[in-house]
């Protein structure tokens, strides 16, 4: 094939496409292809980029070819493709040594293009490509080929050159060194494209984005507009520019804003300090008048009817001259004109550019007028607005305070407005705690116009929260546009705190009716069976005593009794329950033998028990002396056991276990009884509750919650595990006090 033929003599060239950049040379594949093509050699065309509208070819320059050892004996027609792609590549590739004068041993036919001069005169030493490199950039080139021919890398960078035109051209270089089997370098070989519109074009981007900041900083809109005009004559190279402003007539003046590069323009400034414009008259009543912007490419030709200080101009040397229009919603705000010392033809870009200027600034200018209405509002409503009593505010849509008063300052924590509106620049992230209220806020706004009674928590400087109300309504400018909110806050922390108050008593109230509901149907229940019991009893001694056996007699007074003992320990229990929620119940620690003291009330547990229940006792450690309330601890611990008897119908062992260590007393009750359902095991502790599974088996649901209050009482804790079926484990932690420590520690929630 026609590519097998040349592909050794091709070698420069492929080195070169090998390390191209994507955005100037995505070449490499399409040459391939085009050698594979048929040998008629038809000349394929090629896209940079997605983006790129040029298209170009990518031929040999056969004139040139010899330059680096290429045969051209029969193979003319093998690289008819391969010149046309080289010819039409969009800048230079090359062949030079590796000397300062960067003597070009081969270029291509794109040099003309790129730098004015022809590939004769680029060869050999007859024109030293080192002095087409502007003088500032010619060390940095020499510099960096050298760093990476150490490294034996590619490199690539951008620089300026000076055509034969005198034109200063920006340039991009790629290229790498040639080297020979034992590693010397022998030449360099690379690529060259003219990269000036893109360099300019980020120049221009960064004069705008600049010129946008520092007009966005600007006190007032003069001092934009001086800005603006400095700049644009300073980036572009125009003399003079200067801004002209519509009076309430129509009539244009000029403007306090202008620039100047020499002082011979001194003239023309006074005259235009003493002009002023009709609309439709001169250059800035015309602009004013078509809101377009106009070119004059010299002035100082211009007839006095089109340009009226053309005199002055040609005094000054003035020529050429343009105007632009600063507008905001179809208003023109101000004029601006710049003028240079040269005649020049219309650069649509530079007007693009002063046009985007010119935007920027009638957003300003809108903007400072805005403020302008609200100082005016603001000096009108003064007196009211410093010595109310309510805070009174304004805010931008977006949540940023306009203005504030004292009482609006004091309100929030800030000790003036000033620091306030500095401080609080995000309304609805710093200063409402519901993160969405704001929002809300300004929904009621857009949808009725005003908001009444609009309350809130908010922050006050010190992070302290505060209850407010709002009364607000928006200010709308001509065209319905909302301009700000304003209206007035109160606080109503106190209000609100009395309302949380009554509801907490509403609450309480309730639960206490519920308390005495639920006690007035336990007590009837629990008092109604012994009471029963007593009745039937004595009205059976009472009838037929006197044929009953002495045993029968005594099974009859045994049942009396029980009741009677039943209806009092419900008696102590309340009395207990009354006393502890009145504050009244004491603890009184005396000193007590722990082992002795279990084994006697486990004595009287087993009276209760069935032959189905085991009774276990474990101790351990020193309890023999510890300082707690006997009828506390008895209270305690008869109410557990007696519960773990109760709630365990089909019998198992209750163990009791106590551990004595570390200066407290562990108390471990366990059963194998029912156990406690999860859904119930948060009231567990609470008055009259009772499990969901406790069936026919009795009891008050008193017992629980009189034991957490005397664990309490001694300054401990109660804890439980519980598995339905299985069996409950109550742990109970009282810290204790031995009696030499007696005079040295204060017992816990010691009483008398």
């Amino acid at each position: 094939m026609a590519t097998q033929k040349i592909e050794t003599q091709l070698s420069m060239f492929h080195n070169i496409i090998s390390n191209k950049p994507s955005s100037v040379l995505k070449a490499q594949d399409e040459i391939d292809r085009s050698m594979e093509s048929d040998a008629a050699g038809e000349e394929v065309k090629l896209n940079l980029d997605a983006t790129s509208s040029c298209q170009f070819a990518l031929p040999i320059n056969f004139a040139t070819l010899p330059l680096c050892g290429l045969s051209l004996d029969n193979q003319v027609q093998d690289e008819a493709p391969f010149k046309t792609l080289m010819n039409n590549l969009p800048g230079m590739v090359y062949r030079s040594r590796n000397d300062r004068n960067w003597t070009k041993e081969f270029v291509s036919v794109g040099c003309y293009q790129l730098t004015g001069y022809r590939a004769t005169e680029l060869l050999g030493n007859q024109l030293i490509y080192a002095q087409i490199i502007h003088p500032d950039d010619q060390e940095e080139v020499w510099n960096q080929v050298q760093a990476a021919c150490a490294e034996r890398k590619p490199f690539q960078f951008c620089y300026r050159i000076t055509t034969a035109s005198g034109e200063e051209k920006w340039v991009w270089e790629q290229g790498q060194g040639v080297y020979s089997a034992s590693g010397e370098l022998q030449a360099l070989e690379g690529f060259i494209t003219d990269i000036t519109f893109a360099k300019r074009a980020e120049e221009e981007s960064r004069l705008l984005q600049t010129m946008i900041q520092a007009i966005a900083n600007a006190d007032d809109f003069h001092s934009a507009l001086a800005v603006a005009i400095r700049q644009v004559c300073e980036a572009t190279g125009w003399n003079y520019g200067e801004a002209w402003i519509p009076r309430s007539d129509g009539i244009l003046e000029c403007s306090s804003a202008w620039y100047s590069s020499n002082p011979i323009l001194e003239p023309f400034r006074r005259q235009s300090e003493l002009t002023t414009f009709a609309p439709g008259i001169g250059l800035p009543g015309r602009v004013g008048s078509s809101q377009q912007p106009e070119w004059i490419p010299n002035v100082s030709i211009t007839p006095d009817s089109l340009f009226s200080r053309v005199q002055t101009a040609q005094g000054c040397g003035l020529k050429a001259g343009f105007g632009v229009p600063i507008s905001c919603q179809e208003q023109v705000l101000a004029v601006l004109t710049f003028f240079m010392f040269e005649s020049r033809q219309k650069d649509e870009r530079l007007v693009q550019l002063v046009g985007c200027v010119a935007a920027q600034l009638g957003s300003l200018m809108q903007r400072k007028q805005v403020e302008v209405a609200l100082r005016q509002a603001e000096a009108k409503y003064r007196s009211i607005f410093e010595n109310s009593t309510e805070g009174i505010f304004q805010t931008t849509p977006e949540g940023r305070y306009l203005s504030a008063n004292p009482a609006l300052a004091r309100l929030y924590g800030y000790s003036s407005p000033t620091e306030l509106i500095s401080s609080l620049t995000d309304i609805e992230h710093q200063l409402y705690i519901e993160q969405n209220r704001r929002a809300q806020f300004i929904h009621l706004l857009q949808e009725h116009g005003v908001v009444v009674q609009f309350e809130s928590q908010v922050y006050r400087r010190d992070s302290s929260v505060i209850w407010i109300s709002e009364n607000a309504h928006a200010v709308y400018d001509d065209t319905g546009a909302v301009i700000y909110y304003e209206g007035m806050v109160e606080d109503i922390t106190e209000r609100k705190t009395a309302e949380v108050e009554i509801h907490k008593a509403l609450e309480k109230e309730r639960e206490l009716l519920e308390l005495k509901t639920r006690f007035v149907s336990m007590a009837s229940h629990e008092f109604r069976t012994p009471l029963a019991t007593i009745l039937l009893g004595t009205d059976l001694l009472k009838s037929f005593g006197h044929n009953f056996s002495d045993d029968k007699k005594l099974k009859q007074l045994n049942k009396i009794e029980i009741a009677a003992k039943r209806m009092t320990k419900l008696l102590d229990d309340i009395l207990l329950i009354s006393k502890a929620g009145a504050g009244k119940l004491e603890c009184k620690p005396t000193i007590i033998n722990i082992k002795l003291f279990c084994q006697e009330l486990l004595e009287d547990i087993q009276l209760i028990s069935t032959r189905k229940h085991k009774v276990d006792f474990d101790c351990q450690g020193e309890c023999s002396q510890l300082e707690m309330d006997e009828k506390l601890l008895h209270i305690m611990l008869s109410n557990l056991l007696s519960n773990a008897v109760k709630y365990s119908p089909q019998g198992g062992t209750i163990q009791l276990q106590i551990i004595c260590e570390n200066q407290q007393a562990i108390f471990r009750v366990t059963d194998e009884g029912i156990g406690i359902p999860e859904s119930d095991r948060s009231r567990i502790f609470e008055l009259f509750h009772r499990s969901s599974n406790v069936g026919t088996i009795s009891g008050t649901g008193l017992g629980m919650a009189i034991t957490k209050k005397a664990v309490e009482l001694h300054g401990g804790s109660i804890t439980f595990e519980s598995q339905v079926g299985v069996g409950t484990t109550f742990t109970v932690c009282i810290p204790t006090i031995q009696p030499h420590q007696y005079s040295s520690i204060e017992p816990i929630r010691r009483v008398g």
